[in-house]
């Protein structure tokens, strides 16, 4: 039995780089194309992924793409070498063992290069006694059972199945003593909402450029399917980096769709069917490979916020509110019963900035959300706060208990004594102040100025409520919202939930008219409801902080009235 890839190769050897790039000429692969009985990739990207020689390499961004059969077909190179090993992941054992699953789909290939099978153990042998296994990985703590590994080629199907915890923890067990360097390969279906995308924003996000220009990245051109980048990680921070740069990783995505799969077109044309039928946010997806589509959320939706290229011309307040969680990435967040273990990490730190107009409407000028040390955020603080402008006022969470106001004390004398500094106690109640920031945007008052960040704080948004996703810039937002509410005294034509009920207010959505336009008893009822959400965001008074230049504020702490209710 022929295989068209090159077995044995050792990728410490000095030929070896240039014997994967050169591989098999096109003419090569044609003529081999009339025999069934050789084991082959398809000319393409398959072929393109398949003499990848990066660190890490993921394949596919759409359905039927072949990305199974490329996974298959990867530790082949490496079978005459006794002491290889690949171990392939899937999420869940059923993933591997279901019919057209990659355990079925290995009974077709390997026995035809004298793989011996291992149904229990799921476990291929081959004559030199290289192996190759299928395992899942369902829980988060189940990268604990790989501790002390050694795995030459690490395969993750269905990456985005994953964890963004899960990966990276196994990459610490991609290590080899058997002359093959190691390394990894991935296959993913396209998913708007999933770390990979973060992963690959090179190849995949079309606000890559903006943002890697901002940050300074040595190439913010996108990147081409098939192109090398490099990156390094360091307490969770992926950071785009040069080749020569030390404990670089590189790392390339290969495009691929249905179309680059001429064999399943011909076995099964139905298929292309199959994926036109799907809804269109599944058939974006799997059909054309479209990593930006999105789902509208449970209490958000997308089309509620236009993102406008520049600010708007009449904003005459702008508030930046901070929700604090100084903690950093540790290797071992994921793991147990604490709040991370569903959230995939610790909170974020995040801070964001959203402007009043005249017209009593919102544009979210700015968002960031970063997991760093408590000194790496006092920095973030202050750097923010003065790339904003003294104009801006800053305003903070107090948490409960002791801390909450050392930590106020701390920023106002140390960190920011020269900025117009407020603290803020919250109530628990986090839904209803997203109650009252989604009838504002329901009615689309609220927009927000283009920049890098838009997408991922989107995410964020259409996410919210959901245990497993961080809401910590939600709740900035839903904060911010709520200062510049109370300080213009406008409140939306709604409050949902028990309190209305205690309050004796109707409990639906009910939007009102401008002000101009209304009837004396909808001016009443207009009334009641302010006073209800008063009565509500009473409970949020500010203390203002004493010290500080207040002279460009445009809300100084001595100004009438003292307190923003």
């Amino acid at each position: 039995m022929a295989v068209a890839t090159r077995k044995g190769r050792e990728r410490d050897s000095p030929t070896y780089k240039q014997a994967r790039q050169a591989e098999i000429s096109q003419a090569e692969l044609e003529a081999l194309a009339a025999s069934q009985e050789v084991i082959k990739p398809q000319i393409g990207p398959q072929t393109l992924f398949l003499q990848s020689t990066c660190d890490i390499a993921i394949y596919g961004g759409a359905a039927g793409g072949g990305k199974s059969y490329a996974c298959l077909l990867e530790p082949l190179y490496h079978i005459d070498n006794p002491d290889f090993e690949a171990v392939i992941f899937r999420r869940t054992y059923p993933q591997i063992t279901s019919p057209g699953g990659l355990w079925e789909r290995s009974l077709e290939i390997y026995p035809q290069v004298g793989g011996k099978p291992n149904h229990g153990h799921m476990t291929w042998t081959f004559p030199s006694g290289a192996r190759v296994r299928f395992s899942h990985m369902q829980h988060e703590q189940d990268v604990l059972s790989w501790k002390g590994s050694e795995i030459p080629l690490i395969q993750f199907d269905e990456l985005t199945d994953f964890s963004e915890y899960q990966f990276f923890y196994m990459l610490s067990r991609n290590r080899s003593l058997c002359g093959v360097k190691p390394y990894v390969r991935g296959y993913t279906n396209p998913d708007s909402e999933s770390w990979v995308k973060h992963l690959l924003a090179p190849w995949v996000d079309p606000g890559w450029p903006e943002e890697a220009a901002k940050r300074g990245y040595p190439d913010p051109r996108p990147a081409k399917s098939g192109e090398v980048r490099y990156f390094t990680r360091f307490n969770g921070i992926l950071e785009w980096v040069t080749p020569d740069t030390p404990m670089a990783k590189s790392i390339t995505f290969v495009a691929a769709t249905i179309a680059d799969n001429k064999i399943l077109m011909e076995k099964d044309p139905a298929y292309l069917a199959n994926l036109n039928a799907l809804p269109e946010l599944e058939r974006q997806q799997l059909l054309l490979g479209n990593w930006t589509i999105r789902p509208s959320g449970h209490k958000f939706h997308r089309e509620w916020f236009p993102i406008l290229a520049s600010p708007l011309d009449d904003i005459i307040t702008t508030v930046r509110f901070w929700d604090l969680a100084a903690t950093e990435v540790q290797e071992d967040a994921a793991i147990g019963t604490n709040k991370a273990n569903l959230k995939d990490g610790p909170d974020y730190t995040a801070g964001v900035k959203v402007g009043m107009t005249t017209r009593n409407t919102f544009m979210v000028l700015h968002a960031i959300w970063a997991r760093k040390s408590p000194l790496g955020i006092q920095r973030l603080v202050r750097e923010t706060a003065e790339a904003d402008g003294a104009g801006v006022q800053i305003w903070m969470e107090e948490e409960g208990g002791s801390g909450g106001p050392n930590t106020i004390d701390l920023y106002r004398r140390e960190v920011l004594p020269d900025f117009d500094f407020h603290r803020l106690k919250q109530t628990k109640n986090k839904i209803i102040r997203a109650n009252i920031t989604a009838s504002h945007a329901e009615m689309r008052n609220i927009s927000l100025l283009r920049g890098w960040w838009n997408e991922g704080f989107l995410n964020f948004l259409m996410a919210f409520p959901n245990p497993r996703i961080h809401d910590d810039p939600p709740d900035a937002f839903f904060s911010a919202m709520m200062v510049l509410i109370s300080q213009a005294g406008i409140f939306p034509a709604v409050v949902t939930g028990s309190r209305e009920r205690e309050q004796g207010l109707p409990n639906e959505r009910t939007y009102m008219p401008a002000k101009d336009e209304m009837t004396p008893e909808q001016r009443d009822q207009l009334l009641q409801r302010q006073a209800a959400v008063a009565r509500f965001l009473s409970q949020f008074r500010d203390i203002p902080v004493a010290g500080g230049e207040y002279a460009e504020s445009r809300n100084p702490p001595d100004k009438p009235g003292g307190d923003w209710i």
